[in-house]
């Protein structure tokens, strides 16, 4: 509703322009649109690039982890190690499909028996790089996801503030531009019925600001956008 009823006031600027408290009121919504706008992708984006870093995080992970894991299979079942093929036997798409936290503990152990076996796997492909390279693979993967914690509070933050923002606009409207609004009544009618119609699309949601004590000249105009 914010964006259609700043996009019709722009429109209608030379209107406004007729009352100079008119027109300020309009210029402070519109700053006050933008704001929330701003507001409202910086929460968004918060979130996104932890995604995209988790993601990249976890695939890095899984190439390296299944590499690993099959070596030490392989290696398992020439050396005939019940044992060892038992704790080396999971599925790809059963480490892509559980929690995050578990992917990390599955690749916490086979590191571990990486670096057990590692005398035996030279010939499987796991050398000393590999195996530390596996290691800070896990370690990103976990700073990764701790990450995700850290952008709770930053969502938090806009969000908060974009809640302020909004009480203002809404307050901007219900208690300036409304009012100003009866002055077009019948010298621009139809910016005045297309004004309230965009009005009403907010009020047939939550009204975050209850209109009280109303002017009885504002009050049929009201009436349309409640």
């Amino acid at each position: 509703m914010f964006a259609s009823v700043q996009s019709l006031l722009e429109t209608n600027s030379t209107v406004t322009l007729s009352i100079p408290e008119f027109a300020g009121a309009v210029v402070r919504y519109t700053e006050l649109v933008k704001a929330i706008q701003n507001k409202n992708a910086e929460a968004k984006n918060a979130t996104v690039g932890k995604v995209i870093a988790r993601k990249e995080a976890q695939e890095g992970l899984m190439t390296e982890l299944l590499q690993t894991q099959g070596s030490l299979h392989a290696y398992a079942r020439r050396q005939k190690n019940g044992e060892l093929m038992a704790r080396t036997e999971i599925s790809e798409n059963v480490m892509r499909h559980i929690r995050k936290t578990e992917l990390a503990s599955i690749a916490s152990n086979i590191l571990k028996l990486a670096k057990e076996y590692a005398e035996g796997l030279t010939g499987y492909g796991v050398t000393p790089d590999s195996v530390a390279s596996l290691e800070a693979r896990i370690e990103g993967f976990l700073f990764a996801l701790g990450s995700r914690e850290g952008s709770i509070p930053a969502r938090i933050s806009a969000r908060e503030t974009m809640e302020e923002l909004i009480d203002d606009a809404d307050g901007t409207l219900d208690d300036e531009i409304d009012r100003y609004m009866e002055y077009l009544r019948e010298s621009d009618a139809q910016f005045y019925k297309e004004y309230f119609e965009r009005r009403v699309i907010r009020d047939a949601g939550v009204r975050h600001r209850p209109v009280e004590n109303v002017i009885p000249a504002v009050q049929p105009a009201l009436a349309k956008a409640a």
